[in-house]
């Protein structure tokens, strides 16, 4: 039976399927076309009502590296009912344009999530849907199918023709057309870096809409460029980082020595040497010998808590340095096997922003911008409340990274107070006349100071921040005071 004839009697189905019949970007996997269905759902979560074909083709332009896709016509549309060749073949050509676009090009290479190619759609897309005046006759509703994008031109031909009134794709693909100017601009505009960036730490920020609305903001936030580069620059040091390994007795990871706990295919060989009584003793008073393996420590009792200074001080520069920073020192956690949160504070400490698995918030640590002026003794007192209750509660150890700039003044009893349920090292970035004079420093595991000097030349910057990297393990036992400049 065509497939067609299963889906043609839900316009719900066969409205959006049919507006394929203008489609003119097929992907070889119907797997991969199979995305498009999840970025229609969000983009009408976040408002923006197109016709499919449009998600659905520009969204793998930039999901897919052109290997996977081909451009072109999938039926005759000339043939169908109120059609529009020329405008079709306009549309067409602004793709075709498209596809060579940097962002397009190194699709492969950026391996955009689904939430951020929908953050790229709303970009391209929003002005379109803006300007329709024109309702979508059907409601849209299209099962998680393969089978659904295995369509042939007979089949795009009945469900575009199953429809009576497709006045409404037809005008948002002339308004799409006239945009031509503006739409290129906009691909032209995309910043690769930053795509890149959010391919390689991932970005869990937010549930549903909320996840593209913080993508959009990292996106239009002119600042954030900066803090991509910077931390483009420091990644390729820290991505080899790996889990150390502690013994098992599972079998996972190689073997890391011996012990006397194990199963029987870790058995040492020289066990079986031994006669059936004295086997069996050795058995009895746990003596045999056994190969044990390699496993990841258990981290489950130690937090990473990445404070980040985000008052009017911490502009400029100095916000590139400990953004940046913070993203790779997180990066370096993460892939140590280490939990990390990220909090901003100004007058206030705001939210935590939590990573999944090796997935960072990278979007919301690059568009976050505090307006709230500078309390550091209303700051520092509510976490160290806070931090109480959480060894109270979950008897975790917390490790406190501290960045903001070099003249922060807290109460020594304060850093105290905050002191009895966690340790804490600290950044401190560009200080007026490049000295530190705070009474807490001695009370912290650890320090390291960047000096306007530093920041102005690119390479002392970079290598100052790989220095503090290299330097900071994050191991209790260890305090250190240390200086990059």
């Amino acid at each position: 039976m065509p497939i067609s004839s299963v889906y043609s009697q839900d316009p719900a189905v066969a409205g959006p399927l049919g507006t394929l019949a203008m489609s003119r970007v097929t992907a070889q996997s119907s797997t991969l076309a199979l995305r498009s269905r999840g970025w229609q759902r969000d983009l009408e979560r976040l408002g923006l009502v197109v016709p499919f074909s449009f998600v659905h083709d520009l969204g793998l332009l930039f999901a897919a590296p052109m290997s996977q896709l081909k451009l072109g016509p999938r039926c005759d549309f000339a043939t169908l009912v109120g059609a529009d060749p020329a405008l079709v073949a306009s549309y067409q050509s602004i793709l075709e344009d498209m596809a060579e676009s940097d962002a397009a090009r190194r699709a492969g290479e950026l391996k955009m999530g689904d939430s951020l190619v929908v953050a790229l759609l709303a970009k391209l897309l929003g002005p379109t849907a803006q300007r329709l005046t024109l309702g979508r006759p059907y409601p849209v509703d299209l099962p998680a199918e393969t089978a659904l994008f295995e369509l042939t031109d007979l089949d795009l031909a009945a469900l575009w023709s199953r429809v009576n009134d497709r006045r409404f794709e037809l005008d948002a693909m002339r308004k799409f057309v006239n945009a031509r100017l503006a739409l290129l601009t906009l691909v032209d505009a995309l910043d690769v870096d930053t795509l890149r960036l959010l391919g390689m730490l991932g970005d869990p920020a937010g549930t549903g809409a909320m996840a593209q609305v913080d993508l959009l903001r990292a996106l239009a936030n002119p600042n954030a460029r900066d803090i991509v580069s910077f931390s483009l620059e420091l990644l390729p040091s820290i991505l080899e980082t790996k889990a150390r390994p502690g013994a098992s007795t599972h079998a996972a990871f190689g073997y890391s020595g011996i012990g006397r706990r194990g199963s029987m295919d870790s058995l040492v060989l020289t066990e079986l040497a031994w006669d059936k009584e004295e086997f069996a003793r050795r058995v009895v008073d746990d003596e045999v010998l056994y190969y044990a393996r390699d496993q990841s420590r258990d981290q489950t009792k130690r937090l990473h808590l990445l404070l980040i200074d985000a008052s009017a001080s911490m502009r400029g520069e100095r916000s590139t340095f400990a953004r940046g920073l913070a993203l790779a020192t997180a990066k370096k956690l993460v892939l140590g096997g280490e939990e990390v949160v990220f909090r901003f504070f100004d007058s206030r400490l705001y939210e935590p922003l939590r990573g999944r698995g090796r997935e960072l918030p990278t979007s919301q640590v690059l568009a976050f911008r505090g307006e709230r002026g500078r309390n550091p003794v209303r700051v520092f007192t509510t976490l160290a409340s806070e931090l109480a209750i959480t060894a109270q509660r979950e008897g975790r150890d917390v490790l406190v990274h501290l960045f903001t700039h070099g003249a922060h003044d807290i109460p020594k009893q304060v850093v105290s107070s905050l002191l009895e349920h966690a340790r804490l090292t600290a950044v401190f970035v560009a200080p007026q006349g490049g000295e530190l004079d705070l009474d807490y420093l001695p009370l912290l595991s650890g320090y390291w100071l960047v000096t306007h000097e530093t920041l102005a030349d690119k390479e002392a910057r970079a290598e100052a921040a790989r220095a503090i990297l290299e330097d900071e393990q994050g191991e209790p036992e260890t305090s250190r005071r240390s200086t990059a400049s």
